[in-house]
């Protein structure tokens, strides 16, 4: 039995039901010729969608074709594809947050920030006022890009299968 997908059959350019049956009805019509060539599928997948039934000689009927294929559905239920876009924006918020924040100096700037903050405030130099000050900006960036990510997810959740393909998420901030 040939297996299909549901997106396999939505893909062909042609509805595959109609076109197996037309094969099947012109295979059955041929039986009633000779000398002529046996019809041709219009696709491979209709041919082999068509299975041929062999009687014994005996039984005195003609072969018959059969439908012989299943179609599994593949399609994305509602959650699958709120589940795919969330991830989707949690990996483009991600590579966001990389950006103002780069792993490979993430720690040192951590310990630059520990550093310097564990020095009484009024005896800082300029120095580690500036890296305090820079590290709260890149905190606070961080953090509008993932609240921003917070509020989408929260919008995802909100989408219908007739408003899901035309969502547009607001970009992220930098």
């Amino acid at each position: 039995m040939l297996e299909l997908t549901k997106s396999q059959i939505d893909a062909l350019p042609f509805e595959f039901g109609g076109a197996v049956d037309k094969f099947i009805h012109d295979l059955e019509e041929h039986r009633k010729t000779t000398g002529e060539a046996a019809p041709i599928a219009p696709h491979p997948l209709v041919e082999a969608a068509v299975a041929r039934v062999q009687y014994p000689v005996k039984a005195g009927k003609p072969d018959d074709f059969v439908r012989n294929f299943t179609i599994l559905d593949d399609t994305l239920s509602l959650d699958d594809r709120k589940v795919m876009l969330a991830n989707s924006l949690t990996q483009k918020a991600n590579a966001a947050a990389k950006v103002v924040m780069p792993p490979l100096k993430q720690r040192l700037w951590e310990f630059e920030y520990l550093d310097a903050s564990a020095i009484d405030p009024k005896k800082r130099n300029a120095g580690q006022k500036a890296v305090i000050a820079a590290h709260d900006v890149r905190i606070a960036k961080v953090q509008a890009i993932h609240r921003h990510l917070a509020k989408l997810h929260s919008e995802i959740h909100d989408l219908t299968d007739a408003t899901i393909d035309g969502y547009k998420a607001a970009p992220f901030p930098t």
